[in-house]
């Protein structure tokens, strides 16, 4: 992972760009570490670079992209390698020979990260139909309408990334990287596509406010960010009470952000932060279940800046049932009223309070046999 910094600092949430990049070896040999030299180069000389934070992924296999999107949150994805005339990308296999994914699957792929992945660019022969396909789920997608040289992809994204670290939008930085493809002399200017141009001009990385993404009201993202703003650090806490690893929480407080914004309005009902600790507390049930590698409680140390008697106290919740522990941490850590937890955990307020009683009980015993 490459952090592409100013100064020796990188602000609170830089847009990441993940740079995937697959050549199978049955395919021709795309030079695609020059590719991606070319543009941390050009990133490094924007004025605005410590926006843009660039992380590597080579021999890309399809399902290993999914991964890292799910483990890097990109904003822009960057995907460098072969296309086909019959609408599909070439990944690598586990023995790095090649494997065709269609506009189709691409679009259910990209599709599932609607509202994080902002930008896609494909840099790949043939790939104007995925972008399209891809287009239905992110704000802005590029894509190359016939064959596309090293030469150009290298000089097309070189010129594109250098405009995004400078803080131009995308629709600016893609005008520019096709006027370098003409000024380096290159016939293919006219390969390029860009879909989505009208939000494309809202998206630039220059520490501003993004646009709402692509089927997302305005408002609601507005207020899931003042939400998320005001919140976050009660948030992390919250789920720092069912995972002890305070990126994991960081992560949990992300994901659960996306569903927020991806949720039916009239889910949250007229208390979206009612909404958003519900969303915290599944993500993180969901992320203990599913990375059983986590450490477990209580032996593991706390990672989130707590006192000691709170530390002590997180160890001991998680030992208990998970009804019991929401209900206690909503109680006593989130100091939320009975009416609000009955509400966030869709219970009945008598069960509430029998829970609280319980965790308390157990607790209370717990914290004495530690003495």
């Amino acid at each position: 992972m490459t952090d592409v910094e100013r100064g020796g600092v990188v602000p609170p949430n830089p847009a990441v760009v993940l740079l995937a990049g697959a050549s199978p070896r049955d395919r021709a040999e795309l030079a695609i570490d020059a590719e991606f030299d070319a543009i941390e180069a050009s990133i490094r000389q924007g004025s605005h670079r410590e926006f843009l934070r660039v992380v590597l992924s080579h021999e890309t296999e399809a399902a290993e992209l999914i991964e890292k999107m799910l483990d890097d949150d990109p904003t822009v994805v960057h995907f460098a390698g072969h296309g086909t005339e019959f609408d599909e990308l070439l990944f690598e296999t586990a023995d790095g020979t090649a494997a065709a994914v269609d506009a189709d699957v691409l679009s259910r792929m990209f599709g599932a990260f609607t509202g994080v992945v902002r930008c896609v660019v494909l840099c790949a022969c043939y790939s104007d139909a995925q972008a399209a396909a891809v287009a239905n789920h992110v704000d802005c997608v590029i894509g190359m309408s016939d064959r596309f040289s090293d030469a150009a992809s290298h000089t097309f994204a070189a010129s594109f990334y250098r405009s995004l670290a400078s803080g131009r939008d995308v629709a600016t930085a893609f005008d520019l990287a096709v006027v370098h493809i003409d000024l380096a002399g290159i016939p293919e200017s006219k390969t390029p596509a860009l879909f989505g141009r009208e939000r494309a001009a809202m998206l630039r990385f220059d520490g501003g406010a993004a646009p709402a993404a692509v089927g997302i009201p305005a408002d609601r993202e507005m207020l899931g960010r003042e939400l998320y703003d005001e919140h976050y650090l009660s948030l992390v806490r919250l789920a720092s009470s069912v995972i002890d690893s305070v990126s994991v929480c960081e992560g949990v407080v992300q994901e659960a952000f996306v569903k927020f914004l991806q949720a039916d309005p009239a889910d949250a009902g007229e208390d979206g932060l009612t909404l958003l600790r519900r969303l915290v507390l599944e993500v993180a049930a969901s992320r203990r279940s599913l990375q059983p590698g986590l450490p477990q409680p209580p032996s593991a140390p706390n990672v989130v800046d707590a006192p000691d008697e709170v530390t002590a106290v997180l160890r001991a919740i998680r030992t208990l049932a998970s009804s019991d522990a929401n209900a206690l941490v909503l109680d006593r850590l989130q100091r939320l009223s009975a009416e609000e937890i009955s509400t966030t955990l869709g219970d009945d307020p008598d069960a509430v309070a029998n829970a609280v009683t319980s965790a308390i009980s157990t607790v209370t015993a717990l914290l004495g046999e530690r003495s």
